[in-house]
């Protein structure tokens, strides 16, 4: 019986990494030292939506995309960045395991002990703080993440409010909206 996780090959070497210390991991937007994201369902083909994709280059390597939608700042270099989505992958190889176990842990907000947690786990509404630089590869601009922090938005609740006032619920981001690519 064939086993349905595809990471299978490379479980024996992701048991035995060490997660990645502070720093690189493995689209565009403004450099900028802190966004908050919050991870949202995508479609990918014939309508259907997901929070996690995964997928295989024509050359074999393994990845999982998933999107954030920007919720904070507003704007950075005078660019509209509030509602952005943002595509990161995570490149499923060796030399990437270590960052992947580091970055998917932060996001998700638990340790993941297997790769199969990346296709298993539910990502949307996970919240996460993250740092992007630029880079040029192949001759494109396009934004690289630099790290990825813990973060939760401050919940309502926690608010000091005047009861004589209307309070309106926070809008954090479109979870049930779609990006198309």
């Amino acid at each position: 019986m064939s086993s349905s996780n595809p990471f299978e090959d490379l479980e024996t070497e992701f048991q035995n990494v060490d997660k990645a210390g502070p720093g690189m991991s493995a689209g565009r937007l403004p450099p900028h030292p802190a966004y908050r994201g919050m991870c949202i369902a995508f479609e990918v083909k014939d309508g259907e939506q997901v929070d996690k994709e995964y997928f295989r280059t024509p050359s074999g390597t393994k990845a999982v995309r998933i999107m954030l939608e920007i919720i904070e700042p507003e704007k950075v270099e005078d660019e509209e960045v509030k509602g952005r989505p943002y595509e990161h992958v995570f490149w499923v190889t060796v030399p990437n395991l270590p960052y992947v176990k580091r970055d998917a842990s932060i996001i998700l907000g638990t340790e993941i002990t297997k790769l199969e947690e990346l296709l298993t786990s539910v990502w949307a509404g996970k919240t996460v703080e993250f740092g992007a630089k630029d880079e040029t590869y192949l001759g494109f601009l396009r934004s690289k993440v630099t790290h990825f922090n813990p973060w939760t938005p401050e919940k309502a609740a926690e608010k000091k409010v005047d009861p004589k006032t209307e309070v309106k619920k926070p809008v954090l981001g479109k979870v049930a909206g779609s990006v198309k690519f």
